[in-house]
């Protein structure tokens, strides 16, 4: 069984970005995804609640405000 010899670390993969550049385009795709975040984000808050869940948030304050008996 004959083992394949290891290139050393210099020679294997000169495509792959340096530390540094890679860190770099990380940061670049974080804002990049954070800014869609924040957008969609405000969008939602934005929207008027639906009638349906204003009637559904109505019942459940009124049934949680009532005194409960023993």
């Amino acid at each position: 069984m004959t083992m394949a010899k290891r290139k050393p670390d210099r020679e294997q993969d000169q495509s792959a970005p340096a530390p540094a550049a890679a860190a770099g385009n990380d940061f670049a795709l974080h804002e990049h995804i954070g800014r869609q975040l924040r957008g969609i984000f405000d969008e939602v808050v934005t929207q008027p609640v639906p009638e349906k869940f204003r009637k559904l948030l109505d019942e459940l304050e009124r049934k949680q405000s009532v005194p409960k008996r023993k």
